[in-house]
């Protein structure tokens, strides 16, 4: 006999009953008790507030049984109603998508606990109304090879699936040689089609990653290779216990030939002076609830000059080797940065005062138009990563066996859901005033 669940009104006073609203009764502790409103008329206002957030049929199943009896459905049945909801969020974003004239993604491979791979795929563009959209465009199981061929031809498949391919604009992804190849070979590819204006943005906050993790001889143990803050952050707080640890040395003798020397300690200071500029940038650099390709360009560029000012000081032979190690790094990538970066910088309403917005876009239709495009793409491929991280709270060691396509419908929902939400846009609105010309 399958499990029900009974609904009970409950009264304290023996009270004559109405079909409509709420009745409160006095009881003899003097609490009130309110009663469910189950009259044709309130349940279809409920069910017209929940079809904004659940599936008509799901929502029809439970409203339907106006007794006092409700069935549980079984775990197919929800499934099957799950799906049925992802197809139809399906169609309209892809209605949505096909409104837009520019489009950026941000792409990247993630390993599961259970040692899946996945290609997850974020979308990114700025609608009619100025505000910057951003959600999960695919979160595909990926078994092959991480090729950059193969990647490609994966990647490929969900631009088309979406109709997007010839909207993209920009591409960005982190600095391994895979997703290099990848970025490379994709821009070759839309120039043949005619679409010669993809951007293949690296994530910046991986440089600084890069700069950074050959000259940083001190990790922690649970230090995370493609995030360097966690080393910045051990050093900060060594340095503010250095008294604590001063006391524990003085009384325990045999630790003196294992602590640090003034000298040592020296060189952490001018160290944490160098690695709380670049704990800024990252932080600067990882958000994505605003445009932060223009302050890829603004970012780097401080940082080297910022490196400049210590190099003009006189530094012993290892701080300066120290410096001048990251500096080069960054001065690398520099000319990518500056070529990727120029016309992005230049459109930022940040770095000027003609600004583009609802109101006032008519007065500046081109330069608006480009705004509008050149703004949505991502100056790192953290979107990607803080999917991953929402993933990974899914495919657990509870639920190992949630089958890929089932991890694919959820996380895509609750992107997808969380997108139509009004706190999304007023977070990310870019309606900013224009400023009259000088």
């Amino acid at each position: 006999m399958s499990k029900k669940l009974r609904i009970e009104s409950q009264e304290i006073n023996s009270e004559s009953e109405t079909d409509n609203g709420f009745e409160e009764n006095a009881s003899i502790n003097n609490r009130t008790e309110s009663k469910i409103d189950l009259s044709t008329e309130n349940l279809q206002e409920v069910e017209s507030d929940l079809t904004y957030m659940v599936p008509s049929t799901a929502t029809s199943m439970a409203t339907s049984h106006k007794s006092s009896w409700y069935e549980v459905p079984c775990r197919q049945t929800i499934k099957n109603e799950i799906m049925k909801w992802h197809k139809s969020m399906e169609e309209k974003i892809k209605e949505e998508l096909a409104t837009t004239q520019k489009v950026s993604i941000t792409c990247n491979i993630w390993s599961s606990i259970t040692m899946q791979s996945y290609l997850g795929v974020t979308v990114h563009y700025v609608n009619k109304e100025w505000k910057l959209r951003q959600f999960l465009l695919d979160l595909c199981y990926f078994p092959e090879q991480h090729t950059a061929i193969r990647i490609q031809e994966l990647l490929l498949d969900i631009l088309d699936d979406t109709n997007i391919s010839s909207k993209l604009l920009g591409l960005t992804t982190d600095n391994a040689k895979s997703m290099i190849a990848i970025g490379r070979d994709l821009k070759t590819e839309f120039a043949s089609k005619g679409n010669k204006e993809l951007i293949h943005q690296r994530c910046a906050a991986h440089i600084l990653n890069i700069a950074l993790e050959n000259v940083l001889e001190l990790k922690p143990d649970l230090d995370i290779n493609t995030r360097w803050n966690s080393t910045f952050l051990m050093i900060n707080k060594f340095l503010k216990m250095r008294n604590l640890f001063d006391i524990l040395v003085a009384k325990h003798r045999d630790l003196s030939p294992l602590y640090l020397q003034d000298d040592n300690w020296n060189r952490l200071k001018v160290m944490i002076d160098i690695l709380h500029r670049f704990f800024d940038a990252t932080e600067i650099l990882s958000t994505s609830t605003y445009p932060t390709i223009s302050d890829v360009r603004l970012t780097i560029f401080g940082l080297i000059r910022h490196l400049d000012f210590f190099l003009e000081d006189s530094l012993d032979d290892n701080d300066y080797l120290f410096i001048e190690s990251i500096n080069s790094k960054l001065n690398e990538y520099w000319n990518y940065i500056e070529e990727s970066t120029t016309i992005s910088t230049l459109l930022d309403p940040r770095s000027k005062t003609k600004t583009f917005t609802t109101t006032k876009q008519h007065d500046f239709p081109v330069l608006a138009t480009m705004a509008s495009c050149y703004l949505s793409i991502q100056g790192s491929s953290v979107p990607s990563e803080q999917a991953f991280s929402i993933a990974a709270n899914v495919i657990t060691k509870i639920h190992c066996n949630l089958k890929p396509e089932s991890a694919r419908t959820v996380m895509r929902l609750k992107s997808w859901i969380l997108k139509i939400c009004d706190k999304q846009d007023n977070e990310n609105d870019l309606d900013v005033e224009i400023l009259s010309e000088s």
